[in-house]
């Protein structure tokens, strides 16, 4: 007797995935899993959502009409408009400085100190040239940190939170102290070099420094009574939640 063949016996009910499938799910699970994805996730959507948390009602409390115009939040949006212009003068000035070694070192012979060896001399000139074209690069990188804490100082900002304006509080006080190093290596430089000559190039570099130095000292408080504005403002939307759902 013939046993007809019945091809649809030998297909599994439930059909396998093909390769790609198989991968997007592998790398959807570890996108899921992944408790540090989860954790930027979280962080982002609930300071944004912060914004959406205050309703017509809570206005009731004084300081949440406060949100879009206070003035100190206005004061920490200026700190950070003047130090984005700052960073990008400084990029210009450093740039034209190391191409055209308009700030390059050359020490002048002092006739008081005599030097036994004037091979020695030339040494030591050419390693304090080596090492401020490595501080010139030092300050190139100081700058793109400061981009860095200029967009975490942003979205402090646009997000209401405390965290970030901490944050950049802290790289105030390491700017002042970076700043204050950088300036007497400056002016060192600028005794020794044999062009000591005051041009403008030099002068409008000093002069952002220094208004560099100036601002950050008055950002260490604008940030700090903004941070601390920040946490009232939290502590007042929990409150209003719970008094005016």
């Amino acid at each position: 007797m013939r046993l007809e063949h019945n091809s649809n016996k030998n297909i599994p009910k439930n059909i396998p995935t093909t390769w790609i499938n198989k991968n997007i799910k592998i790398f959807r699970k570890i996108l899921y899993d992944n408790k540090g994805i989860k954790l930027i996730c979280r962080w982002f959507k609930k300071r944004v959502d912060f914004r959406n948390r205050i309703k017509s009602n809570h206005l009731k409390l004084e300081p949440l009409c406060c949100l879009q115009s206070c003035l100190i939040r206005e004061g920490c949006l200026t700190v950070a408009v003047i130090e984005g212009i700052t960073i990008v003068t400084l990029f210009i000035c450093l740039f034209f400085n190391y191409k055209n070694d308009e700030l390059s070192i050359e020490f002048k012979k002092n006739e008081k100190n005599i030097l036994n060896d004037w091979e020695s001399f030339k040494n030591m000139n050419k390693s304090f040239f080596i090492f401020y074209k490595i501080f010139i690069i030092i300050f190139f990188l100081y700058n793109i940190i400061s981009i860095i804490f200029l967009i975490i100082l942003l979205i402090g900002l646009y997000t209401f939170s405390k965290r970030q304006l901490d944050y950049f509080t802290f790289f105030s006080y390491f700017t002042i102290i970076f700043t204050v190093i950088f300036y007497c290596v400056l002016i060192f430089v600028m005794i020794f070099n044999q062009k000591n000559h005051w041009n403008g190039k030099k002068i409008f570099f000093f002069f952002i420094i220094l208004i560099k130095f100036i601002l950050h000292l008055w950002s260490i408080s604008v940030t700090k009574r903004c941070s601390q504005f920040f946490n009232m403002i939290q502590v007042f939307v929990e409150m209003a939640e719970k008094n005016y759902p």
